[in-house]
């Protein structure tokens, strides 16, 4: 493929009977119905959101009842989704994604300066920026992302898993932020939570890195600090 070449994917199906949280509330439900809603909206409202926000669905399909579905869009058509279970057990997330998908791309200002990349899909929704759904960067991801024509920051994570994604954005030449976050505060929706969306966006600008040496003692700064959290 030349370069300049357009990153498609096809459309792909939401759950069974899954629509948007805000129409689910103006909905009259049985009460088994309504608690396993319950949970999902109480989940969405912790976490720092609107439950009733574009992004938010949800099905009483048996396996989704407990679970938040996000779409995932490119340009503007549903090409998949994830289905985060908001209570205890195993799978955390039911997905259905083409390979090396960047969630949130449709939704970036064409007026910004900056990208925010972060691993999670409610990172982006937190930061206003775009998620990887994975700790590591494809080919095809770098491509939609430079695509956008900002300047790039990546939000790792702050665990262990966060330096592979350190490690691929310094060979891609993007910027890498090191927030001066408290050690409870692991991700970037929780730091949205914890100090606010400006806060961390302006804390990712002044803290990102450039370049492997920078990034490198930056890096081992940051599991200095994780490796204090764990003793």
């Amino acid at each position: 493929k030349e370069s300049n070449s357009r990153v498609t994917f096809d459309d792909k199906k939401l759950p069974e009977g899954a629509l948007p949280i805000r129409e689910w509330i103006e909905e009259d439900l049985d009460l088994n119905t309504e608690t396993a809603l319950a949970y999902v909206v109480e989940y969405i409202v912790n976490r720092g959101f609107n439950p009733t926000d574009e992004n938010f669905y949800w099905s009483p399909l048996d396996g989704f009842e407990s679970r938040v579905i996000l779409p995932f869009k490119f340009h503007n058509r549903i090409v998949g989704y994830t289905a985060r279970k908001v209570t205890a057990g195993k799978p955390k997330y039911l997905s259905e994604q083409h390979p090396n998908f960047v969630f949130n791309a449709d939704r970036q200002n064409p007026d910004q300066r900056f990208v925010f990349v972060c691993e999670g899909p409610f990172d982006a929704l937190a930061t206003g920026g775009v998620a990887l759904l994975t700790n590591r960067i494809h080919e095809q991801q770098a491509k939609i992302i430079n695509q956008l024509g900002r300047e790039v920051i990546v939000i790792p994570d702050q665990d262990r898993a966060g330096t592979n994604l350190i490690n691929d954005a310094v060979d891609l030449d993007w910027g890498v932020a090191f927030p001066n976050w408290d050690l409870d505060v692991k991700d970037a929706n929780d730091a949205v939570n914890k100090y606010g969306e400006l806060f961390v966006l302006v804390d990712a600008i002044q803290t990102a890195q450039h370049g492997s040496i920078k990034c490198e003692i930056a890096k081992k700064h940051m599991l200095n600090r994780i490796k204090q959290n764990e003793e």
